[in-house]
């Protein structure tokens, strides 16, 4: 009976690296820099790819837009891909945001798939030669219709990550992508519209609810919350509040950032846009009220509204007094006084620091514009949040 014997290993050379199955040295990234959210408004992470999901006018594409605009503040160039708003829109919406020149804004409004030699190696010059640091894509599934894509798929949202996500993020530019919510409120969990395969692919997932509505002339409050976040630098539960303000006259928007940490930590944080309304809606009432009425006429969160009415009675802008059947009323401390003692927000505005990512920083922002009459098609378009 014959026995095996294995033939001798051939003495050959090591093979040259023409693909992509041979081995990567992790020792070559031994040296790589902790992940930090230092990308726009700061909870962006460089090279990641992140989904923003949410409802209608939750501030999606805008919160992506001021991220974009911190970004050329700051020297860089940005790359939006639109699939909904067109030019014009996008144009309003930056001059609203303070941004005069758009010459750092590389837009593309594709027609076709990302495919083919010519379309790919334009594209690759692009990124070689502008070398954005953030791209935008407004929106997911509309991305994901134009290239064919069911966005209920997981085999066809893979295969979208690794045609098109792939060359974009190459030069380590951040993804953003805009995600849409499930009509469904009872059975949408954390995930956005169709294949749970979309958060599989991003790093970063962030929702966006709404706390206060925006519109033109109207404050607003985005509450963000974290729902995944693999490079694990940002706050948990909520990332952050995003304070937008739009100018009723000129349209010109102003933001501010609340870092949630703080509030959770317990170290001082305080609801100052919302306790300069409580004292504005006070001035102008000019009569005691109760709690209920004042979170009612104010609106929004009745949390947010009763915590603003505290800080406010508690460093002495307004006073507290016994109102009938225990009712507890409450007015304005000094008639003169025409802001809150400690929330002096017209200050707060200032540009972000590059340095410093959201879980450390104090960055917000402000635009300034004369009146823009941006094309919101019909009245009953949806405002390009």
């Amino acid at each position: 009976m014959s026995t095996y014997k294995p033939e001798p290993p051939l003495d050959l050379e090591p093979p040259l690296r023409s693909h992509s199955w041979a081995p990567v040295n992790l020792d070559d990234y031994a040296d790589a820099p902790a992940e930090l959210p230092t990308v726009g408004l700061g909870f962006t992470y460089p090279g990641c790819v992140h989904i923003r999901s949410g409802e209608p006018e939750s501030a999606k594409t805008l919160s992506a837009y001021l991220d974009c605009i911190e970004e050329i503040r700051r020297g860089n160039a940005v790359m939006v891909c639109d699939f909904e708003m067109g030019p014009r829109r996008a144009r309003a919406w930056f001059r609203d945001c303070g941004l005069d020149d758009c010459e750092q804004v590389i837009f593309l409004e594709p027609q076709e798939p990302l495919r083919g030699g010519a379309i790919l190696a334009d594209l690759g010059y692009l990124l070689d030669d502008r070398r954005p640091t953030l791209v935008v894509i407004d929106s997911y599934t509309a991305a994901l219709e134009l290239h064919g894509c069911d966005p209920n798929s997981a085999v066809d949202v893979q295969r979208f990550h690794r045609e098109v996500i792939g060359p974009l993020r190459a030069g380590r530019a951040a993804i953003v992508l805009t995600d849409h919510l499930p009509k469904n409120r009872e059975g949408r969990g954390r995930f956005s519209i169709a294949s749970e395969r979309k958060l599989a692919n991003a790093d970063v997932h962030l929702g966006f609810e709404v706390v206060h509505p925006f519109g033109h002339g109207r404050e607003a409050l985005i509450r963000i919350t974290t729902h995944k976040d693999r490079p694990a630098s940002l706050p948990k539960p909520h990332t952050c509040e995003l304070h937008l303000k739009s100018d009723p006259e000129t349209y010109a928007i102003s933001w501010s950032i609340e870092h949630s940490e703080r509030r959770e930590a317990g170290d001082g944080w305080k609801p100052t846009e919302l306790m300069a309304k409580v004292f504005r809606h006070l001035k102008e009432r000019g009569e005691p009220l109760s709690r209920t009425t004042i979170a009612r006429e104010v609106g929004g969160s009745k949390e947010y509204v009763l915590r603003a009415v505290d800080e406010l009675v508690s460093e002495g802008s307004i006073e507290e007094n016994p109102g009938s059947r225990g009712a507890r009323l409450y007015s304005i401390s000094d008639p003169s006084n025409p802001s809150p003692t400690g929330s002096q927000t017209g200050a707060e505005s200032h540009p972000s620091d590059p340095s410093t990512p959201l879980q450390g920083g104090d960055g917000s922002g402000t635009g300034s514009l004369g009146r823009v009459e941006p094309d919101f098609g019909g009245a009953d378009d949806d405002i390009p949040f």
